[in-house]
């Protein structure tokens, strides 16, 4: 079957590597204590609400404001106490950033145990949380924030 695309979005959309990716995702985060999957993008809209509803978790979608329908910054659940950022890889670190901005905006109060990363050839991949080195070079030098 062809398909047509960025072919790292695979991941999302082909059956069997989608089927692979989120069942990766539900093992590696189902006894994490969170709340919220925070997301954006294209590939983030395909990945996250399964794997939230899987998990039983909110979602929290930042959206880009590049002009398109929509008004708001954000769709979802924006009484978290506890979220992760979901995200295919790092690459300027953009995305992240301004996941974590609008949250932190909106609601002050809430806590970023996490990030997930879902692109096999990432350098991170997986649940990257507090104790991680990873976790804390990411909210340190790309978030500029210190870990809770």
């Amino acid at each position: 079957m062809k398909h047509n695309g960025a072919r790292w979005l695979e991941k999302c959309y082909v059956r069997e590597s989608a089927d692979k990716a989120i069942a990766d995702a539900v093992e590696s985060l189902k006894d994490v204590d969170f709340d919220t999957i925070a997301f954006r993008g294209a590939s983030g809209a395909l990945f996250a609400p399964i794997v939230a509803h899987l998990l039983k978790k909110e979602i929290f979608y930042v959206r880009k404001l590049d002009g398109s329908h929509s008004y708001a910054d954000y769709e979802g659940f924006i009484e978290s106490e506890k979220y992760i950022i979901l995200d295919d890889f790092i690459g300027s670190g953009d995305t992240l950033r301004a996941i974590h901005k609008v949250m932190q905006k909106e609601n002050p109060k809430a806590s970023l145990v996490g990030f997930y990363f879902y692109h096999a050839s990432s350098d991170r991949q997986g649940y990257l949380g507090p104790g991680n080195l990873e976790y804390e070079v990411i909210t340190r030098q790309i978030l500029h924030t210190v870990p809770q």
